[in-house]
């Protein structure tokens, strides 16, 4: 698999876009958003000060203009696009909104009905101004057709799903790889980065040579907690901390994964040790609101009937004032799209739409609560895509050291025990002394029996060659006995 959109649903894309131009009248699109641009094409251009956009003429192939730097990177980087026209650089002794102007004149579009997701051209991004491309174009009049996109990217195609299944696979695993890491001591964004890093790297390479980012942002699998520790679990937007993880925290945690530009979301609400009662009671709730919420997600029932569902929970619980935001919004390129499972959304469930489901509690200066979970609307009802287990025993980490200390720590103690072990073998002694004092006997006799042997071959080889001098070999014996003696005094010494 290419792990991307097909050509064949890109070129699906185009036709029905062109379809609605004829449509609504509108002799073409300019379109300036970073995603509109990548679902339509397959191109993710990188939005900065320096103004770009794609232009799709009603008739035509469509074309990309932009500063110089992002020229290689359109080519490379999207098959829909076969003309590109690029100026140096912003704000240029020539302003880009000109260069914008001259290409849609060249594409046919510099009058007549325009379709667009930005009528000034541009928006002010890091620091950018310039005049309005309807200033620059007084025969053009343009349109706004976001609408169109945001509506198209509502529901998923078999290809979208496929993406979002596998971008929640690798959530499922960079969020276990992240509780792995958790312990009292350890500060959030070590166990976050450790996690991160190793879900991406046995993503790339289960995923194999077929996978690369598509889109610019985060690490292809990640996993953290952002921040939300221990009492800054009931901040749901908070980002950072300078406190370590302690036993009995309540966790924020949340992964998510990147697959031909979908993104998925998983959401758990972990405890490090035991729960407490209230910590218990807080988590039982927000469950049955979840579970509440994806029950009440299936064909034809309006969106709001998630959040009521939820919010039904929390209210008899007695903790409705505890909720912060509505149940859940629909994802998939963005983190966030709609429709939004909301009291106020009107939008009737369709099946393809894929929602992120995450009901939750806050009790300020306590902790938050909050599972999020990806679901898509089926034929019959809705299907969890994220497999994560949602239980709280499955949520509670035990809160002892690391798993990689405890690695650690195991493979000291064995490998002690195997070198105590060899050592007891050789020296037959309990005690470090005994194994010393054998280890210099043992060495002893050895060196003695070696020296005893070399010493009587020489004195049967001078007995035999000195037969009438027994006397003096006799000498020669008890001189050697002395040597003896001297050995085993040396041994003693080394014991």
């Amino acid at each position: 698999m290419q792990w991307r959109i097909s050509e064949t649903e890109l070129s699906k894309r185009h036709d029905r876009l062109c379809e609605a131009l004829r449509a609504r009248e509108l002799a073409g699109a300019y379109l300036t958003q970073p995603l509109s641009v990548f679902y339509l094409t397959g191109f993710f251009m990188v939005s900065t000060e320096r103004p770009a956009g794609l232009v799709v003429p009603l008739k035509g192939d469509a074309g990309f203009v932009g500063p110089r730097l992002e020229e290689h990177h359109a080519r490379a980087g999207g098959g829909r696009i076969s003309l590109v026209r690029t100026y140096f650089d912003y704000p240029g002794r020539k302003h880009p909104m000109e260069a914008i102007a001259d290409f849609l004149r060249e594409m046919g579009m510099g009058k007549g009905r325009i379709g667009t997701d930005n009528p000034a051209g541009y928006e002010s991004r890091w620091g950018y101004a310039g005049p309005k491309l309807a200033d620059l174009l007084p025969r053009a009049e343009f349109v706004a057709f976001d609408d169109y996109l945001r509506q198209q990217r509502k529901v998923k195609s078999e290809e979208e799903i496929a993406l979002l299944r596998e971008s929640c696979r690798w959530a499922d695993a960079a969020l276990s790889k992240l509780v792995e890491r958790t312990s009292p001591g350890v500060w959030d964004v070590e166990a976050s980065l450790e996690a991160t890093l190793e879900a991406t790297g046995e993503m790339k390479r289960t995923l194999g040579e077929a996978y690369r980012q598509s889109v610019f942002g985060d690490a292809p699998a990640s996993a953290g907690f952002r921040g939300q520790v221990g009492p800054e679990s009931a901040i749901p937007h908070t980002f950072a901390t300078n406190r370590r993880i302690q036993k009995g925290d309540v966790l924020g945690s949340g992964a998510s994964a990147e697959v031909g530009g979908y993104h998925c979301e998983l959401e758990r609400t972990l405890i490090l040790g035991k729960a407490s009662g209230e910590q218990a009671e807080a988590f039982e709730v927000m469950l049955r609101a979840q579970e509440a919420a994806i029950g009440a997600l299936r064909p034809g029932a309006p969106c709001a009937a998630a959040d009521e569902a939820a919010y039904d929970v929390f209210e008899k619980a007695g903790l409705a004032d505890r909720t912060l935001h509505h149940t859940g919004h629909g994802l998939g390129l963005d983190f966030h799209e709609p429709p939004f499972l909301d009291a106020g959304e009107e939008e009737i469930l369709k099946p393809g739409m894929v929602f992120a489901v995450e009901p939750g509690i806050y009790l300020p200066g306590f902790a938050g609560f909050r599972h999020s979970d990806t679901v898509l609307i089926t034929e019959t009802g809705a299907e969890r895509l994220t497999r994560f287990p949602r239980d709280l025993a499955s949520c509670t980490i035990p809160a002892r050291g690391g798993k990689r200390k405890r690695k650690k720590a195991g493979k000291k103690k064995t490998a002690g025990k195997g070198k105590a072990e060899g050592r007891k073998k050789a020296g037959k002694g309990g005690s470090a002394k005994g194994r010393k004092k054998t280890a210099g006997r043992g060495k002893a006799e050895g060196r003695k029996k070696a020296g005893g042997g070399k010493k009587q071959r020489r004195k049967k080889t001078a007995g035999k060659a000195k037969k009438g001098r027994k006397k003096k070999a006799g000498k020669g014996r008890k001189k050697g006995g002395k040597k003896k003696s001297a050995g085993r005094g040396r041994a003693t010494a080394k014991r």
